[in-house]
């Protein structure tokens, strides 16, 4: 093809091409010029604790020429439009105008996202541009509760109502738990509803009594909870109480209260029956260790004979004594009176002897704690224990000076020894201070010498002093018996002396100890090890820190110790010991502690030694454990020493089965001193108790898990089962009547002559009180207070509302009662004023005005107030003698939400016998005020986009300012 030719096409394209674009520029600058303004909103609008919500458009005319729009709102279904659907404005040239929009939230008002979409139309150039905001309410829970009627019914006095309304008046929907519960009464009620915003509920819950619980119960509370919850399904299984925290309304989503109930009844008893009540206890079971089971059966009585006097009687058929010893027929008689108390059968341990036997106890009391007592004790033949002995203990006051002496006889049938002892003790007591001083002396003769008879004579002595002075205490301790001194004391000797500085958490301790015993008593596994506590002298310093979750106490100083068989001599250690405990924390428990000693022995070939002993008890829920271990030396001056290491501890658990059942499961491992022997153990305990049967149940069961060894002298090494059976019961006294009944009857005085006359109405249902017990007249007027004692006894009709009757003696009277009899109560009639509340108010309203529990005021001539408040119902009446009177309401039970339609009227009882006054409360109607108010800077935005309305935010683009 020719160039030429091509050049000419080219040409003529590029000509088409420049046509094109300029027809197409012509085009956009003409669209262009419609929009000849220029507009800015907020994008974005979130509710807060208002109901209201404003946004302002800002339109401005961009051409110099004025101009005509139409702007047209529509509003989603859960907000409604306060501001016109459609505005028409005219805008001069290079003008602007703010066009106010406002939304009103409603309760069905969902807490997401929503569109509002409005548009501007330029009439004449049909121009016409969409726009839209968004806008968001905050989640509210909201509870209201109103109307709620809690007691006992009218109709059935057994019966507990419990009727109420709630309303979601919240925007969410509302699960919420209720409660009702009392546990004295077994009330427990327990509900899930489920209520969408702006739904309410009634709530109608009846609880009978039955005769047993009714018969047995004055008054009580009950509590009523309804909490709004986190989950969203109604189901029993979910968890209780994750109560949700209200955004705007803090507590609002909960409710709680609480209402006492009153047994109100025709008959009282204060005691069962007119006779005292002798309380039996039956017991009965078994013990069994190895082959040997053993039986038995016990008894248990007592009777208060009078306030002072009171009789009791105990009895065995046998029980397991001390090493295994079978001990058959124990029993115990005791009466006690004013002054006197004796005592009859076993009786163990004096006070300076091992004693277990039968004997006599006589003891008579006078003013100021003073007595004296005289017994005597005859051993049990085949125990351990072979003396007898006698005594007789005075003990009187001198002021604030207790002093007690004690003169002892004993004679012990296997040694052939006879003792003696005078022991004195002297006690003075200040805010300060306290002394304490002891003296005595005993003398010892053995029988078993026929010639030269020798008698031994010796005493000892002490003292205890404690002396307080603000944050300081001084204390010191110290008795010394001597080697002859008759019983279980001889030759020993303590001291304990300690300086100690206490704040409020912390103190500190200076002390020094000394424990001399002659007589080591058998200790059979470390449990009860005998270390750091036999002939010992401790000295050193204790520290210590006391939380309200923890107690921490360190100690340090010097120990040694003396006279224990297995040691040819004792080092002196170096000792340190350790105290902690955990508490306060919920379901955890911890506890710990350790003492531990080292000894050089730098002069000796035995070389260093030392001591420890460590227990751990730590406890979670029902699981815990228990622990411990203990290394003690045995040494000689020339050999090593030789350490006795044992470990004791095991798991437990204890489980609560419902109200009454207990039971304990236990694993345990110790190790036996006397015979270097292993002991594993696993328990098993059970203990049932009914109070209210008076039934309780015990059982233990404790099996070794590997062969005991036989050369134990442990009685249960091969394990033991324990059950038991214990009933109790209360029988009446028939042989002697010590209680009355008292009967009140209630009449209408209506020929005034001071006289209940037979042909005289009975008032029905007069309700009074005597002490906490609320009394209501049967239907033939009669009450009954049964099984009293002679006492006078206050009536009062305070809280009995009669229309038209008052007591002629007042509202409080007392009524002296010394045996059975009918007591008439005289009424007479008055005039009265009565009257009804009625509350108006808005049914869509979150806050309700209840017409219960509102004061009314009677006012007479002389001045005389008399008050009176509504019932459930809103009902009132007062009882008054004729007169003029000023009746009006108590002005502060209002506000300006409610208010009264008058605050006061007057009542003529001269006239006429009745008045009723009755008035209205109106709540006042809620207005809805637009606001134009000045909006602030306001700045142009870019315009989101679209989104459907959903839980999610838009992300709303910053503004430029």
């Amino acid at each position: 093809m020719p160039s030429c030719f091509n050049h000419i096409i080219k040409r003529h394209l590029l000509h088409g091409f420049f046509f094109a674009f300029c027809l197409f520029f012509c085009e956009s600058v003409k669209a262009q010029s419609k929009e000849n303004y220029q507009i800015s909103f907020k994008d974005t609008l979130e509710a807060a604790q208002s109901f209201l919500l404003y946004n302002f458009i800002h339109l401005k005319n961009l051409s110099s020429d004025s101009a005509s729009f139409v702007v047209k709102i529509s509003a989603s279904a859960s907000w409604d439009l306060i501001s016109p659907k459609e505005t028409k404005i005219k805008i001069g040239g290079l003008q602007e105008i703010i066009i106010p929009l406002t939304l009103k939230k409603n309760k069905s008002t969902q807490p997401i996202w929503q569109q509002i979409n409005f548009t501007i139309e330029t009439p004449g150039i049909a121009y016409r541009q969409n726009y839209f905001f968004n806008i968001y309410s905050e989640p509210v829970s909201k509870l209201n509760v109103q109307n709620v009627y809690q007691g006992l019914s009218n109709k059935d006095p057994h019966n507990i109502l419990v009727n109420f309304i709630m309303k979601n008046s919240g925007n969410i929907d509302g699960l919420y738990h209720v409660t009702i519960q009392n546990e004295n009464l077994g009330l427990l009620y327990k509900q899930i509803i489920h209520l969408r915003p702006g739904e309410d509920s009634v709530i109608k819950y009846t609880y009978h009594l039955n005769n047993k619980i009714w018969q047995h119960f004055n008054n009580e509370t009950v509590t009523l909870n309804i909490a709004d919850s986190l989950f969203k399904k109604p189901v029993v299984r979910e968890k209780e109480r994750f109560i949700r925290s209200g955004s705007s309304n803090n507590w609002s989503n909960t409710y709680y209260d609480h209402f006492d109930l009153f047994r109100t009844d025709s008959i009282f008893s204060m005691h069962k029956t007119d006779y005292n009540d002798v309380k039996l206890g039956f017991e009965t079971g078994f013990i069994g260790s190895s082959s040997r089971v053993n039986y038995y059966a016990a008894l248990r009585l007592s009777y208060d004979i009078s306030k002072y006097s009171k009789f009791s009687f105990y009895y065995r058929s046998r029980q397991f004594g001390i090493f295994n010893t079978i001990d058959q027929d124990v029993f115990t008689i005791s009466l006690k009176t004013k002054y006197w108390d004796i005592k009859a059968g076993k009786i163990s341990n004096s006070k300076f002897f091992l004693t277990y036997g039968n004997g006599i106890e006589v003891g008579y009391s006078w003013k100021n704690n003073n007595k004296i007592t005289v017994f005597g004790v005859k051993h049990t033949p085949g125990f351990h224990t072979t003396n007898d002995n006698a005594g007789i203990l005075l003990k009187y006051n001198i002021r604030n000076v207790l002093v007690n002496h004690d003169l002892l006889y004993n004679t012990d049938s296997a040694s052939r020894i006879q003792s003696g002892i005078l022991n004195n003790d002297i006690e003075w007591r200040t805010k300060k201070m306290e002394v304490n001083i002891n003296a005595g002396i005993g003398t010892e003769y053995n029988t078993n010498m026929v010639k030269n008879n020798i008698k031994l004579q010796n005493g000892y002595g002490g003292y205890k002093i404690i002396y307080r002075i603000k944050e300081w205490a001084i204390s010191s301790n110290y008795r010394k018996y001597g080697k002859s001194f008759p019983g279980l004391y001889a030759g020993s000797s303590t001291q304990n002396h300690v300086v100690a500085y206490r704040l409020k958490r912390f103190a500190a301790e200076l002390f020094y100890q000394v424990n001399i015993t002659r007589n080591n008593f058998f200790k059979d596994t470390l449990f009860n090890t005998d270390i750091t506590t036999f002939n010992t002298t401790k000295y050193g310093v204790r520290l210590s820190q006391n939380t309200k979750k923890s107690f921490l106490s360190v100690g340090f100083g010097q120990l040694s110790q003396e006279g224990q068989v297995a040691y040819s001599f004792t080092p002196r250690y170096q000792y340190i010991e350790l105290q902690y405990s955990l508490r306060g924390i919920k379901y955890l428990g911890l506890s710990f502690s350790n003492s531990s000693g080292y000894a050089a022995q730098k002069n000796y070939k035995t070389g260093p030694v030392f001591f420890t002993q460590s227990s751990l008890s730590i406890s979670y829920k029902s699981l815990g454990i228990n622990g411990g271990n203990t290394s003690t030396p045995v040494i000689d001056s020339i050999k090593k020493a030789v350490y006795s290491n044992t470990l004791y501890g095991g798991p437990y658990l204890s489980v609560k089965c419902g109200k009454n059942l207990n039971l304990g499961f236990q694993y345990s491992l110790s190790k036996t001193l006397y015979d270097n022997n292993v002991n594993s153990f696993a328990g098993v305990n059970l203990a049932y108790t009914n109070a209210a049967a008076g039934t309780t149940i015990l059982a233990n069961i404790s099996s070794p898990l590997k062969k005991a060894n036989e050369k134990s002298i442990d009685p249960f090494k091969n394990g033991y089962v324990n059950i038991s059976l214990v009933k109790n019961f209360s029988l009446p006294y028939i042989f002697k009547k010590k209680y009355h009944t008292l009967e009140t009857v209630f009449v209408v005085d209506q020929n005034s002559n001071q006289i209940a006359d037979s042909n005289e109405r009975r008032i029905p249902n007069v309700a009074f009180a005597v002490n906490n017990l609320h009394f209501i007249s049967n239907s033939k007027g009669v009450a009954k207070y049964r099984h009293i004692g002679n006492a006078d006894y206050t009536v009062d009709f305070t809280d009995s509302k009669i229309p038209g009757l008052v007591p002629k003696k007042g509202n409080v009277q007392t009524i002296k009662s010394q045996s059975n009899e009918k007591i008439s109560i005289l009424f007479s009639n008055v005039s009265v004023i009565s009257g009804h509340i009625n509350i108006l108010q808005d049914s869509s309203s979150d806050v309700y005005f209840l017409a219960n529990n509102i004061k009314v005021m009677a006012k007479n001539q002389v001045g005389d107030v008399q008050m009176t408040t509504t019932d459930n119902k809103g009902n009132y009446f007062f009882n008054l003698p004729a007169g003029m009177y000023h009746v009006s309401l108590n002005q502060d039970a209002f506000n300006q939400k409610y208010w009264p339609d008058k605050m006061n009227a007057e009542a003529d009882l001269v006239k006429s016998k009745k008045v009723i006054i009755d008035f209205e409360i109106r709540q006042k109607r809620r207005q809805i005020k637009i606001l134009n108010s000045n909006p602030g800077k306001e700045v142009i935005t870019k315009q989101p986009e679209e989104q459907k309305a959903d839980d999610n935010k838009p992300k709303a683009v910053k503004p430029i300012h």
